[in-house]
């Protein structure tokens, strides 16, 4: 009897996980049992093959989840390993963060006031006049530059820039627009001696 009870737990098992065993195992047991004929205690074998199903069907269960969170961790850092600057990798979570603490630095040696939270860098000259903010842009690697100069009341006056740029290319874009602005007033000083 024991042989048919494992047969039973065997295609329960299996029909639990997808696999379609019932035409062999439906003979098999036919056979073992005689058609059932020969199973003394029906209800005893089924409550036993049920218990047995269940708990092979649990630990099976928790053992295939491990091997796929396994599997998956063993792709992640496969993936970053390929990419090591993917949106979601922790590498890509360092450069950013270093990244901004590098344009900090670069933009207090511009002689501006900065205040760095984890994902941007807001940033004004010493009159509040100039404002700008640099953030992680959606595009790979890049960095959202925003300036603009406002009024005595806070509103918008010139909108200066908007653009996605490099790293590297952040400071020299803000150094392009302090240029650009010193230019203007030595022409503006020009013309109105």
């Amino acid at each position: 009897m024991m042989e048919c009870q494992a047969e039973m737990t065997a295609y329960v098992v299996g029909k639990h996980f997808g696999l379609d065993t019932e035409e062999a195992s439906l003979d098999y047991i036919a056979d073992w049992t005689n058609n059932g004929a020969e199973i003394e205690d029906k209800f005893d074998m089924l409550r036993e093959v049920r218990d047995v199903s269940k708990s092979m069907i649990e630990e099976m269960s928790d053992y295939i989840e491990r091997q796929q969170t396994n599997v998956l961790d063993k792709v992640q850092d496969i993936e970053v390993e390929l990419d090591p600057h993917a949106e979601d990798s922790p590498e890509h979570q360092k450069t950013a963060v270093g990244g901004l603490s590098e344009v900090a630095k670069g933009l207090q040696e511009q002689h501006f006031i900065v205040e760095e939270t984890p994902d941007k860098l807001e940033f004004h000259g010493f009159d509040q006049m100039l404002q700008g903010v640099v953030a992680l842009s959606d595009a790979d690697d890049k960095y959202q530059v925003k300036m603009d100069m406002y009024d005595e009341n806070g509103e918008v006056q010139v909108p200066l820039i908007n653009q996605d740029t490099s790293l590297s290319g952040v400071i020299s874009v803000v150094e392009g627009v302090l240029t650009e602005l010193a230019h203007e007033d030595q022409l503006k000083n020009q013309i109105s001696r």
